[in-house]
C-alpha cells in the first residue's frame, strides 16, 4: 500500500498543484492495470492459501496470473503508446494532455506494481521471508525521492526503476523456490 501511495503523497507535498494533479493522473493510468488484474490477484491468493500442500499448483496459478498480467500490461502499453491523447482525453479531458508523451511509462509501472502484488501474495502464503524485501527497501526509496531532481519525469522514472528492482528480486526468489519444489 505504501508503494502504491508514497510517490503521489511526495509529489503532492513538494510539487505545484498542477504537477501533482498531472502526476496523480499518470499514476492512475498505471493503476488501471492493477484494477483490471487486481481481482485476479485476490482470487489467486485464496487459491494459493487453500492449496498449501500443493506448491506445484501454487506456482502454476502464480505463473498463469503473471502471464495474464503481462498480456494486460502489453495491451495497456500499446494503447498508451499509440493512442495517448485519445485515452487521456477520454478519462481526464484534454487539459491533461501534457502527460500524453509519458503515458506509456505508466504501463511499465502498472505492470511492475501488479507483479509485486501477485508475488507478494505468493510469498505470504509460502510464509517466506522474501516478503520483507519491500518493507526493508521502501525507506530507501522514500529517502532517495528527496534527493531527486524535482520534475515529474524523474520521479516517474525512479518509481518505475524501484518497482522493477523489487519485481526482479521477487521473480528471482520465485524461480529459486520453483526449482527447489521440482527437485526436492
Amino acid at each position: 500500500t505504501l508503494l502504491n501511495n508514497i510517490d503521489v503523497i511526495f509529489v503532492k507535498q513538494f510539487f505545484s498543484a498542477d504537477n501533482a494533479g498531472l502526476y496523480s493522473a499518470w499514476s492512475l493510468f498505471a493503476k488501471i492495470i492493477f484494477y483490471v488484474v487486481g481481482p485476479l490477484s485476490s482470487v489467486i491468493f485464496v487459491f494459493l492459501a487453500r492449496n498449501k500442500d500443493h506448491p506445484d499448483q501454487q506456482q502454476f496459478a502464480l505463473a498463469v496470473s503473471l502471464l495474464i498480467l503481462a498480456i494486460t500490461a502489453s495491451g495497456a502499453f500499446v494503447g498508451y503508446f499509440y493512442y495517448p491523447g485519445l485515452i487521456v482525453g477520454i478519462f481526464f479531458g484534454h487539459q491533461f494532455s501534457v502527460i500524453s508523451p509519458l503515458l506509456a511509462k505508466a504501463a511499465f509501472f502498472g505492470f511492475f506494481y501488479c507483479a509485486i502484488t501477485l508475488l507478494n501474495h505468493y510469498f505470504i502464503v509460502r510464509q517466506s521471508k522474501v516478503i520483507l524485501v519491500l518493507p526493508v527497501l521502501t525507506p530507501l526509496y522514500v529517502g532517495i525521492l528527496f534527493f531527486l531532481e524535482r520534475n515529474l519525469e524523474t520521479v516517474m522514472d525512479f518509481t518505475i526503476l524501484f518497482s522493477a528492482i523489487i519485481a526482479l528480486v521477487y521473480c528471482l526468489a520465485f524461480t529459486k523456490s520453483a526449482k527447489q519444489t521440482v527437485y526436492v
